[in-house]
């Protein structure tokens, strides 16, 4: 039986190939996902209670009954409700990076379509688009 060589001797080996991101990076890279999705989760909270603070705005430029306010401010949560159970499946078939990726993106372009539209069903389309 051969000796066991002692560790102390052993030449330093390097810990990653070359081109392999190292800890450092992949904690970067890790708190900048994080951070891209939280401040996502708080964009679309600004975007659900939007209508109930620019309310006097809303009904003035759309001729908006309390009605139609109350139509407005739903048109995010419907689409929202109904597509959780799809959601979690598109989650599982092509990953949580794409599907919040495409998410932003979806939400961003109907942000843009909401704002500058002059006419209630876009607005209210743009609502349901982007939730």
């Amino acid at each position: 039986m051969e000796p066991s060589p002692d560790p102390r001797e052993a030449e330093p080996q390097a810990e990653h190939e070359v081109g392999e991101a190292g800890p450092p990076a992949a904690l970067a890279s890790s708190w900048l996902v994080l951070s891209t999705a939280g401040l996502f989760i708080f964009w679309q909270f600004v975007l659900q209670s939007l209508p109930s603070v620019i309310r006097h705005g809303l009904v003035v430029d759309f001729s908006l009954t309390d009605a139609g306010l109350g139509t407005l401010s739903s048109s995010f949560y419907y689409p929202y409700m109904l597509l959780q159970l799809p959601a979690g499946l598109l989650v599982l078939r092509f990953g949580s990076r794409r599907l919040l990726t495409a998410g932003i993106i979806l939400c961003i372009v109907a942000s843009f379509v909401g704002a500058s539209s002059r006419e209630f069903a876009y607005v209210a389309a743009a609502r349901c688009a982007g939730f």
